[in-house]
């Protein structure tokens, strides 16, 4: 058989040798040579792990018709489903894109039980193995007690028809006590839960517009071997500053190293409810700032897995353009994304009408731009960006972003490896 190099090849060079990335099948090796110079030895793990593929194979055109295979296709292994109990919160987050959300409901106990029914119902139709449910919101926990009924009736179904379940939370953390905790972890199989810092406590604090610091880091301490809990650490122009003796005061003083993952995320004007570009950090300057964090967090604490460097191997850019995931509001109205919950206008349909078809969720199904098939190495791992903003028509400058982060995360996993 004929092989010809895969277009998906990502080649770093690396000290006096070659770090290699796929960004199809997510194999990384490191070469003495250049990968056109691969001897003959080592030809046959290179095809194994995708560096060399058939000659008669379009790469992209496979890519393609897996992502349609993605999107459009109901029966599935692995279903998720979001769900929105309430949109009410005590924060008012300078960036959060729910400020802008006029009608702050609550979900009903009726609607609770029609949504248990379109949830059996989307089990039915997926024929599924796997299913998690994520409560979002809002503050979620405003509504355990609609969490709970959800959570736990769901888990019965999944019981009787032998279906992995399980429940995450996107939650504040301000609710998040051992009380509270104790009695939802088990009732809804919760697996996981993110709590978002945005800074030391009084940045924290004024960013959320409550003093809820210590209560948070209160919670997130007693609970923390109780299940996993993310935490999301916000990254703007006001804070970065904060968030090395932020991760300090976490997993030192307050003891968490090895209980807790945490994550950089940064802030940024998709997010920012009407204060477009205040307090972000530009995206080079971002991936810049993660990158020197992270080498000096990995050395340091336990928290940080390398392996969070790499890619995520996927077949579309997010769940939201598949047909199968959806997110339920708060009074049964259907969403195709987070960031279009705030406003009931861009709700594509209902629990009890199903999908209404307009133009604004079929967008998001578009076809790739023409760029973005030309083919590019770093496809499988943008998808041409965000539908929901590339349907804006906001410009989006993932491709070089894209690859100077790439090249960054790899180059410090390797070197991380290595030095280990």
């Amino acid at each position: 058989m004929n092989y010809k190099p895969s277009v998906f090849n990502v080649e770093i060079p690396f000290n006096d040798r070659y770090i290699v990335y796929n960004t199809y099948s997510g194999a990384l090796s490191l070469l003495d040579s250049p990968l056109a110079d691969s001897s003959k030895e080592i030809h046959e793990d290179l095809v194994r792990q995708g560096f060399f593929v058939d000659k008669r194979l379009n790469e992209t055109n496979r890519l393609l018709v897996e992502r349609n295979r993605e999107l459009y296709t109901s029966r599935i292994r692995y279903l998720h489903i979001e769900i929105a109990p309430t949109m009410n919160c005590q924060a008012r987050c300078w960036y959060c894109f729910e400020n802008t959300a006029k009608e702050k409901h609550t979900m009903s106990q009726a609607v609770v039980q029609d949504v248990i029914k379109n949830i059996i119902e989307r089990i039915e139709l997926s024929q599924c193995e796997r299913l998690t449910l994520l409560f979002f919101g809002g503050e979620p926990l405003l509504a355990t007690e609609q969490i709970m009924t959800i959570g736990s009736e769901i888990k019965k179904i999944c019981l009787i028809k032998n279906i992995v379940f399980h429940s995450e939370i996107i939650s504040n953390g301000l609710l998040f006590t051992e009380k509270t905790a104790d009695k939802i972890i088990p009732a809804i199989n919760l697996t996981n839960i993110q709590i978002t810092l945005d800074g030391t406590r009084e940045t924290h604090n004024r960013s959320k517009g409550i003093p809820c610091f210590e209560s948070v880091v209160d919670n997130i301490v007693r609970n923390a071997e109780k299940t996993k809990i993310s935490i999301r650490l916000n990254v703007s122009s006001k804070n970065y500053g904060e968030i090395d003796p932020l991760v300090d005061h976490l997993l030192c003083k307050k003891g968490l190293d090895g209980k807790v993952r945490i994550y950089l995320a940064r802030v940024d004007d998709l997010d920012s409810c009407g204060l477009p570009g205040e307090g972000c950090l530009d995206n080079f300057s971002f991936v810049d700032f993660r990158d020197q964090f992270m080498r000096r967090a990995m050395k340091k604490y336990k928290s940080f897995d390398p392996n969070d460097l790499l890619p995520d191997i996927k077949r579309n850019y997010c769940g939201y353009e598949k047909i199968s995931q959806i997110l339920i509001g708060p009074e049964g109205e259907l969403y195709r994304c987070q960031r279009t919950l705030a406003d009931k206008k861009n709700a594509i349909g209902d629990i009890y009408n199903g999908s209404f078809y307009r133009e604004e969720e079929l967008s998001l199904l578009r076809t790739l731009p023409e760029e973005c098939t030309a083919p590019c190495n770093l496809l499988p791992t943008c998808f041409g960006g965000c539908p929901n903003e590339r349907r804006k028509g906001r410009p989006l400058s993932y491709c070089e972003l894209k690859k100077k982060q790439i090249e960054k995360d790899i180059t410090t996993y390797v070197e991380t490896i290595i030095s280990d």
